[in-house]
């Protein structure tokens, strides 16, 4: 039987850049346009959003400044986010049995 393991890490990464990029989105704001507001690199803030970059608390006080949300925002919906990683819709079929 194939195991899969949660990778907490990645799925706060991915959680967090996609609600920059919603917020960001939101706002009419390009990815250059909230790094020079921010004073954070645009290449960084693609990483986030890509879910390859974790926001630091810093990165998340200045983005919150910028965006005006509480920097605590990034993490709104996240307990959703892990018990779909948790519970994946996935193939309820036990091995060999259809």
């Amino acid at each position: 039987m194939q195991s899969q393991m949660l990778d907490l890490n990645h799925l706060i990464r991915a959680h967090m850049g996609v609600t920059l990029a919603r917020l960001r989105g939101q706002r009419g704001l390009g990815v250059a346009d909230l790094a020079a507001s921010s004073g954070l690199p645009a290449d960084h803030l693609r990483a986030a959003e890509a879910g390859q970059s974790l926001l630091s608390d810093d990165d998340r006080e200045r983005l919150g400044a910028v965006l005006g949300v509480e920097p605590d925002c990034f993490y709104d919906g996240f307990m959703d986010s892990l018990r779909g990683g948790l519970w994946p819709a996935a193939d309820t079929t036990v091995a060999g049995r259809a």
